[in-house]
């Protein structure tokens, strides 16, 4: 690994102990795999840059911090060596707790591109662990600049029923509150657990937090007590307000707003999951590529306007509002590419503070002149609970294109079906027992989503990867032709010396030990297909071929004579495939003749 020469030694020391992104380089993470689909922030340091080092378990406040091999113990101590208006960078020991600490307003890093950084250090274990009693960080009406969080656990655990430090007497868990004004802050790859996160501009007109992000982080079980009954506490995994340059990218909101393990802590019409307040500069709002689950009311309740794109939504009581809040919407909002699926009640009775709203895609009517709302190729589906339902919002003011999609949910833009739809009924838990093997529920799906390690990105936890699954059973399923060329070959030449095959040559089969053609396939959904091969055979003799699924013999199949090498005819054969990708392999095998050419194969819904 080349260390820029820029690098103090300390920072020399950075790069090799911490497992995260630095500079232009790519460290690998503790399962030794760097970051597959790249994306995530690069750290930068500079010449003047300090690493203080903290340890609970290792550490001691008589230590410097200037080294891993001798970190301070406590985070106000690592504070105290962090220099305001400078580059430094404060590292948490992975594995480590800390409890009750907290870092007040804390400081300012030089400028955007020298940020003071709160990350980690270490090859393996847990997120550093930070159990608050009181509020994590808190500008408490201040300004404070190029502040970026990456890698942490933070947890108001007197808010969590299941931790030893739980107390009930507490209505209100802490809070990550920026409530002030700054430039460049970043959360990336963070948890933030039974807290609420504040970004709000304060006091309005004055201070203004600008390009603030929020990325690849998991947001779960903030809560307030009470909440069946009052709305005098209204948390959500994030509120903010007054923001120029908000993004929200790829991170996992659940269960905000609730707590059904808590008595009185029930769903109420003002808690979300995300909370966007109407001031906030919508031209410059991007949600995009987040799962966001089981809120108390809203998934996303977008009122400034912008755009949200590649989001999935599951059972929250609205999905997505773009406006509203009795507020015009003062800048062009887009909903593009969302999947809505199984919308909930709140509870049963629909008493305030509570309603019986189910409703999918929304927005405000109560528009600006000039100001447009976009609805673009979403799929609202499958309401899970019956009350006041609204799939798609239907509406003058609304341009709709590419195919929005409202099935099996009442109201709204009317329910649309299509008998030749491959599987309109997908879900989350679906896809989680389908697809990643797991159990066939959205609790399953979010429990391994919520429990990813530091700087891990699996791709088949996305938002991105639920929507391509979904939206694959909303296609028409036909035919899908796969070319024998194409398909891995071994012991098997391509030819091209007799007439009538298709695509660039075929496949010449000869009863060889090791012969196979392994085609892969994708099937809309778990079920039996028709595949025909196209074949000639000039022997004088029926031959014969096995035929494998997913690396399991099902059967031997026979070829009749075509009568000679330039004549193709077609054998089809049932197969059971599962859902997504497959393996349909022709072997040779003891038994076999397996002497014929083949031109392709064809995949249809049997």
């Amino acid at each position: 690994m080349n260390v820029p020469r820029t690098l103090c030694r300390s920072a020399t020391v950075f790069v090799l102990m911490l497992g995260i992104v630095l500079g232009s380089v790519v460290i690998p993470n503790s399962s030794g795999k760097a970051d597959a689909s790249g994306n995530w922030t690069t750290i930068p340091t500079s010449q003047d840059t300090r690493i203080v080092y903290v340890s609970s378990s290792q550490g001691s406040d008589s230590n410097n911090g200037l080294s891993a091999s001798a970190p301070v113990q406590t985070l106000t101590k690592a504070a105290s060596l962090m220099r305001d208006g400078y580059p430094d960078h404060m590292l948490l020991k992975r594995g480590d707790v800390w409890v009750d600490e907290s870092l007040g307003r804390f400081k300012n890093g030089r400028n955007a591109s020298e940020p003071m950084v709160i990350s980690y250090y270490g090859s393996s274990g847990d997120r550093p662990l930070i159990k608050c009693d009181a509020n994590f960080i808190d500008h408490n009406g201040q300004v404070r600049n190029y502040v970026w969080l990456i890698g942490l656990d933070i947890k108001g655990y007197k808010m969590d029923p299941n931790d030893p430090g739980y107390d009930s007497r507490v209505a209100n868990g802490p809070v990550i509150r920026f409530v002030g004004g700054g430039s460049d802050i970043l959360i990336e790859d963070c948890k933030l657990e039974f807290m609420e996160l504040v970004v709000q501009s304060n006091p309005a007109g004055t201070n203004v937090y600008s390009n603030f992000k929020l990325r690849r982080s998991i947001v779960v079980n903030a809560y307030t007590q009470n909440s069946s009954t009052s709305d005098s506490n209204r948390p959500s995994g994030i509120f903010a307000s007054g923001v120029d340059g908000l993004l929200i990218e790829d991170n996992v909101f659940d269960h905000n707003g609730w707590n059904e393990q808590v008595a009185g802590a029930g769903a109420n019409e003002y808690n979300h999951n995300m909370y966007l307040q109407y001031d906030s500069v919508g031209s410059n709002t991007i949600v995009r590529g987040n799962i966001v689950t089981r809120g108390s009311s809203h998934g996303v309740q977008g009122r400034s306007g912008g755009l949200f794109e590649d989001n999935f939504f599951e059972e929250n009581s609205l999905g997505l509002l773009l406006g509203g809040g009795g507020e015009t919407l003062q800048y062009d909002a887009t909903a593009r590419n969302n999947v809505i699926l199984r919308g909930k009640r709140m509870d049963t009775d629909g008493n305030w503070p509570r309603t019986l709203a189910v409703v999918g895609l929304d927005a405000s009517s109560d528009v600006a002149s000039g100001v447009t709302v976009t609805f673009d190729g979403n799929i609202v589906a499958n309401r899970k609970d019956s009350g006041s339902n609204s799939g798609i919002t239907n509406g003058s003011f609304i341009t709709y294109v590419n195919g929005n999609i409202q099935y099996n949910w009442g109201g709204g833009i009317g329910d649309m079906g299509d008998p030749g739809w491959a599987d309109p009924d997908r879900s989350a838990g679906s896809y989680n027992s389908e697809i990643r093997g797991g159990t066939g529920t959205l609790a399953a799906f979010i429990d391994d989503a919520t429990s990813r390690g530091v700087h891990e990105w699996p791709t088949d936890l996305t938002a991105y990867a639920l929507n391509d699954y979904v939206r694959d059973g909303f296609t028409v399923a036909g035919p899908q032709k796969y070319e024998a060329e194409d398909a891995q070959l071994t012991n098997i030449a391509v030819h091209t010396d007799h007439t009538g095959y298709t695509g660039t040559g075929f496949a010449s089969f000869f009863p060889n030990t090791g012969v196979h053609a392994v085609f892969n396939v994708s099937a809309p959904s778990t079920g039996s297909y028709d595949v025909s091969m196209r074949y000639a055979n000039r022997t004088g003799s029926t031959q014969t071929i096995s035929i494998y699924v997913n690396g399991v013999k099902i059967k031997q199949t026979s070829l009749p004579d075509t009568g000679n090498w330039n004549t193709w005819g077609s054998k089809t054969e049932t197969l059971s495939l599962n859902s997504g990708g497959n393996t349909i392999s022709y072997k040779y095998d003891s038994g076999d003749t397996a002497t014929f050419n083949m031109d392709y194969i064809i995949v249809s819904p049997h």
